[in-house]
């Protein structure tokens, strides 16, 4: 097996971890190119400014912080100790 064969494969094991995909990865992508294999350009999640409110007992308390469209959907879907209140795509 060459090394293009196993960026190939590794390419398609659907590997992630906390840090993101595998593709996404600056070191895969380089190893990519070393292997004369194409490299799809990166597309960068969606960031969001979001106000938010968080209950801190006994009051809610207004935050505003940058959050990634996954953490947002996330939140928006399983959390109900934080209200938001207004976001803004950046």
């Amino acid at each position: 097996m060459n090394l293009k064969q196993i960026v190939e494969q590794l390419g398609m094991c659907g590997y992630e971890c906390e840090g993101g995909k595998l593709e996404m990865n600056t070191a895969f992508i380089e190893l990519k190119k070393i292997s004369n294999i194409s490299v799809k350009p990166v597309v960068e999640e969606k960031e969001y400014f979001v106000t938010f409110k968080k209950y801190l007992h006994p009051e809610w308390v207004e935050f505003k912080e940058i959050w990634g469209r996954k953490k947002l959907e996330s939140t928006l879907s399983y959390n109900d100790n934080i209200k938001v209140i207004k976001t803004v795509r950046i």
